[in-house]
């Protein structure tokens, strides 16, 4: 049977939306914080949220609203916030240079 083609649209739409709102909030924590340290937590979330932009746009048939260059924006920005918060830390080190691959 599988999965109806309309729900792995639905449920990448949601994980699609998901990483945009993460990138989001790190937007708005860039723009208005001065903290020099992130908690770790907020390295997975970059690095996933990175992750899934990329794949979604590139695996979909319906670009989900989602064009290559806003994905690609995106997916830097996420590769910012590892490198800017996360460069020199050794438990973050294997996601830090992984989204810099896939763009």
């Amino acid at each position: 049977m599988g999965i109806k083609s309309h729900d792995v649209v639905g449920r990448q739409r949601f994980c699609l939306q998901h990483a945009l709102d993460i990138v989001q909030l790190l937007q708005d924590f860039a723009e208005q914080s001065t903290t020099k340290t992130l908690d770790f937590d907020t390295a997975i979330c970059a690095y996933h949220s990175a992750r899934i932009i990329l794949f979604t746009a590139r695996s979909s048939d319906e670009t989900l609203g989602l064009d290559n260059v806003t994905s690609v924006e995106r997916a830097r920005f996420c590769q910012m916030i590892l490198d800017k918060y996360f460069a020199r830390s050794t438990y973050a080190d294997p996601m830090v240079g992984s989204p810099r691959t896939l763009i």
